[in-house]
């Protein structure tokens, strides 16, 4: 028996988790899928658009087949800690053999750099401080010195490395380097992003993202056609 595990929000869940979903059982010839899902709130600190409950039954009615919940503690977390609290649930498990999520990597080199990110670079070198006494942000400060790393080392990598500054690879790096920490045997599963940005903030069809789709909703705008019928249910169900 093979278990795939997704880490989620799903707020709320639509076409493109569902394609998410459906790619990850068809790709790793999973038998069951297992998401690991934050409850109440979101990572940005926010409350969900609603409860737990109702995501989770959007999730189940999407394909998995049992929806866990991340502990606040972990699902307010900043990326590493968000995906390390995450990952350890899903080793801890014992039964799970694949990660999946969602990339921006989809060229090849692209996913090479964020493998060879998390391989080689350690975020203590004190190559990173030149740049934060400069001022620089730690998270870019860290993509900086590892840009320096790989004029000598890699530079056909270069051209690439604009996508560690995007947020599903931000917590790609982040869910690899917690399999490295955990010396987890969960093999990584990316799938790439398809349509729209993660931040993107409006509605682009059938695949939109859940910024969007929120955006959509606040505003009576028309976002209906970018979730399932059967997220389409709870939403209306849950907004009575």
């Amino acid at each position: 028996m093979r278990i795939c595990g997704i880490i989620a929000e799903y707020n709320p869940f639509h076409n493109g988790h569902l394609y998410q979903l459906q790619e990850a059982k068809k790709v790793s010839r999973a038998d069951h899928i297992i998401v690991i899902m934050s409850g109440m709130f979101t990572q940005r600190g926010e409350p969900a658009l609603v409860d737990k409950f109702a995501r989770a039954r959007m999730a189940l009615e999407g394909g998995a087949d049992m929806v866990l919940e991340l502990p606040v503690g972990y699902a307010l977390q900043p990326a590493e800690y968000f995906a390390m609290g995450a990952t350890r649930i899903l080793e801890g498990l014992g039964v799970v053999d694949y990660l999946c999520y969602g990339t921006e990597a989809s060229d090849p080199k692209a996913q090479a750099l964020i493998l060879d990110y998390v391989q080689y670079f350690s975020k203590d070198d004190a190559a990173i401080k030149p740049f934060i006494r400069q001022g620089v942000a730690y998270p870019e400060a860290c993509i900086l010195a590892y840009q320096e790393q790989l004029k000598d080392r890699a530079p056909e990598l270069i051209p690439y490395l604009d996508v560690l500054r995007k947020p599903n690879a931000i917590l790609e790096v982040s869910y690899l380097s917690a399999l490295k920490r955990l010396s987890s045997s969960i093999k990584p599963l990316p799938i790439p992003r398809i349509s729209v940005d993660y931040h993107d903030t409006e509605i682009r069809g059938e695949i939109s993202s859940a910024t969007s789709i929120r955006k959509g909703i606040f505003e009576s705008q028309s976002w209906q056609q970018a979730v399932p019928e059967s997220t389409l249910a709870i939403l209306s169900e849950s907004f009575r």
